[in-house]
């Protein structure tokens, strides 16, 4: 279980943020993560759901995508904000 946190964490979150970073505009690194998780989301929504589970699978969609969206403009914003200061 510690295993499927940790690698979720890294796939939702840092590795957003590190690519938020290395692209270094908050708004153009978020919108490739939101556009995929509405294409995923669409598609969920287009196949229909599996019973009892449907909700859960939309929900999770929709929070990893939001969670990647934030980390990654969260990145840019960093770099953004390092670049006017000065930082490397």
């Amino acid at each position: 279980m510690v295993e499927l946190f940790a690698a979720s964490l890294i796939a939702v979150v840092l590795l957003p943020f590190a690519i938020g970073w290395w692209i270094g505009h908050a708004v153009m690194a978020s919108l490739p993560f939101a556009a995929l998780g509405a294409t995923v989301l669409l598609r969920q929504a287009e196949i229909g759901g599996q019973g009892n589970h449907a909700g859960g699978l939309l929900l999770g969609i929709v929070l990893s995508t939001a969670f990647s969206a934030a980390a990654a403009y969260a990145g840019g914003r960093v770099r953004e904000r390092g670049r006017r200061t000065g930082s490397p």
